[in-house]
């Protein structure tokens, strides 16, 4: 901070700098000017993060005494500011205030088709109000300049905002329409939110209706409470898109899809977002991305203050084999998930990879057992044990020397009867970056087909078929394998 008077002018700038909640350093840098009874401002910023966030707002007022009242009269000049990479132009509009209230006149920021407009009176007199004009405004650009990715919101909103009283006791009335809205990229449909002040319990009443055609997906009504900085909204949806839940998920389910149906509420407190509910879940379909497998569902989910639980939920693969999953998970506002998951399998596709997935161990794997997947966003562990069904195919890299002979991960027992037996010994390795480790005991029948490659290079390999157990441990996407167990060879 410097002050300055030179040729009889008052001169005084700032310099400084703001940490963001995403870690990014916002530069800020103002500067005022007053001589006689003018003051110019001029209010500068730019950010260090990818997307740039910049601009400045520049400013001249004249002051005078009326009546023994002091008056400023101010201009807004045109200039321009970059919000998330885009360019958005500040027209000239006017402001004047008599230190009691202030009148904005015509204020208007814009970026091709949108824009937001300000005019109105902001003082302590019910009668008198600010309007706020929105035409198209894209709510990326909103949660991306608030840091609000937890949810994420998307759609195009349009309507008008009037806030009365502004100084003294705020009443906000707002009649507002959004296209295609929707939270973290799953587009719900149209929506129609009204508000209005209920003074008695110091609380904005909000209705939204949320349209997918003709249809009503969703109907919330409820209330935000200044005074506690919360809001509770409660209703029904109907048919709702469930993808939005896919950034909370993904780390144990992938690509999550189907509708909900049910009552539910929405409630924030201090900007941390909940859901609690139950809701049935139509046409669901949610995979293992880990195990590359799919399945489908339909049943009821659980959503809590902390954790989304399911309970006994049949799921199908994609050739309509059948399993039970649990599943609870853990959550602090949707963030800090954690997560344990229980299926039971009967002749259930349990792992569907290939090789660019682990080049050591691969393949289709169809059982009858367990798999039970558990971590959280530092790391995933799955544990499968099951008994081979038929058309399970799987493929086990056991080394690359140019025989089998020498190759030192097998021990080749030749009996005198037509069958053989692999003894896989175990094979250590070192530690791996990658989070999902996969630990396989396989119980392995003759119903499935077992290809030891001894030279990938070479291609050379045994198909074989046989029974035996196996205790096979790796990292996802890395090269190294862990192994142990016996298999005899019954054909090969």
């Amino acid at each position: 901070l410097t002050c300055d008077n030179p040729r009889d002018i008052m001169q005084i700038t700032a310099k400084g700098m703001m940490i963001q909640s995403n870690n990014t350093i916002m530069n800020l840098f103002g500067s005022f000017a007053a001589a006689r009874d003018s003051v110019s401002s001029r209010l500068m910023w730019d950010n260090s993060g990818k997307e740039t966030y910049a601009g400045e707002i520049v400013t001249k007022s004249r002051l005078w005494k009326e009546n023994n009242q002091l008056w400023a009269d101010t201009r807004i000049l045109p200039t321009q500011i970059i919000m998330n990479d885009s360019v958005w132009n500040i027209r000239p509009s006017t402001a004047k205030t008599d230190m009691k209230s202030i009148w904005i006149n015509d204020f208007r920021i814009e970026h091709k088709q949108q824009y937001l407009g300000i005019n109105g009176i902001l003082s302590s007199q019910p009668a008198d109000s600010l309007n706020v004009d929105i035409q198209g405004i894209q709510l990326e650009y909103v949660s991306k300049m608030l840091h609000m990715q937890n949810p994420s919101l998307n759609g195009t909103v349009t309507g008008k905002v009037s806030i009365l009283s502004v100084l003294s006791h705020p009443i906000i009335k707002a009649n507002l329409f959004t296209r295609d809205f929707g939270l973290n990229h799953c587009i719900w449909g149209d929506t129609y939110a009204e508000s209005s002040w209920d003074d008695t319990n110091h609380k904005l009443n909000l209705l939204g209706r949320v349209m997918n055609k003709k249809d009503t997906v969703a109907l919330m009504k409820g209330g935000f409470y200044v005074e506690k900085d919360s809001m509770a909204l409660f209703g029904f949806a109907r048919h709702l898109p469930i993808d939005f839940l896919n950034p909370y998920l993904n780390s144990f389910l992938s690509n999550p899809k189907g509708t909900a149906s049910g009552n539910m509420g929405m409630f924030l407190a201090k900007g941390n977002v909940w859901f609690d509910g139950d809701v049935k879940i139509e046409n669901g379909q949610a995979g293992i991305g880990s195990l590359n497998t799919t399945y489908t569902f339909n049943d009821s989910i659980h959503l809590r203050k902390e954790a989304i639980i399911l309970t006994n939920v049949v799921l199908h693969d994609a050739e309509n084999n059948t399993g039970i999953i649990s599943c609870t998970a853990p959550n602090t506002y949707l963030k800090n998930w954690k997560y344990n998951v229980q299926v039971s399998t009967n002749n259930l596709l349990v792992m569907n990879t290939k090789e660019t997935d682990s080049e050591n161990f691969w393949g289709r794997i169809y059982g009858s057992g367990s798999v039970r997947i558990t971590g959280d966003n530092k790391g995933t562990n799955i544990t499968i044990n099951a008994t081979s069904k038929p058309k399970t195919n799987v493929y086990i890299s056991v080394g690359s020397a140019a025989s089998a002979v020498d190759n030192s991960f097998i021990d080749y027992v030749v009996k005198k009867k037509r069958n053989a037996t692999v003894a896989v010994t175990p094979h250590i390795k070192s530690g791996d970056s990658s989070p999902t480790i996969i630990s396989a005991t396989l119980n392995v029948t003759p119903d499935a087909q077992l290809h030891l490659i001894i030279d990938p290079k070479a291609g050379d390999k045994i198909d074989a078929v046989g029974s035996g157990v196996l205790n096979v441990g790796y990292t996802l996407h890395n090269p190294e394998l862990q192994m142990q167990g016996s298999y005899t060879i019954n054909e090969g």
